[in-house]
């Protein structure tokens, strides 16, 4: 059973790179970012974040989104690329439902979500945020994933 819940988020610090590509080609995104916290000797303080620029209510084409790619870190870069961004995230109110496995069945997860905040009288209030708990590095089997997914609320 997926259980949702609310609460507020911790700010972090993290780097970003905002991407308009398929959803399902986040690998050299991933490793770009990876690299850049090599050389810049960044140490990774969380779980990789993606942050989806769209209404998930919307009918997309997979194959051409916004989304935004984020690591938690800790460090100061010496070596600044003008794509990749230090900043923080800031603290919000999210409802949350945990999706475990492969992301062929996510929608499911996020159709569960939406319709727990339309019921309980919510509203979204920004992008839809998945955050991988055990991510792509963590496993072989993909039925092994765990991401929770986030929706700010009011």
């Amino acid at each position: 059973m997926r259980e949702i819940v609310i609460y507020r988020t911790n700010p972090e610090r993290i780097i970003s790179l905002a991407v308009r590509d398929s959803i399902f080609n986040q690998e050299p995104h991933w490793r770009r970012l990876e690299e850049y916290m090599r050389r810049n000797r960044l140490v990774k303080t969380g779980s990789e974040i993606v942050i989806f620029h769209y209404d998930p209510k919307e009918v997309i084409d997979p194959e051409w989104v916004n989304y935004e790619m984020a690591i938690p870190v800790f460090g100061e870069p010496q070596e600044p690329d003008p794509e990749i961004l230090l900043k923080e995230l800031p603290s919000i109110l999210v409802a949350s439902i945990i999706h475990r496995g492969h992301f062929d069945d996510i929608e499911k997860s996020y159709n569960k979500l939406l319709a727990w905040i339309k019921k309980k009288g919510y509203k979204t209030s920004g992008p839809a945020i998945e955050i991988r708990l055990r991510g792509r590095s963590a496993i072989d089997d993909e039925r092994g994933l765990i991401t929770e997914i986030q929706f700010p609320i009011s």
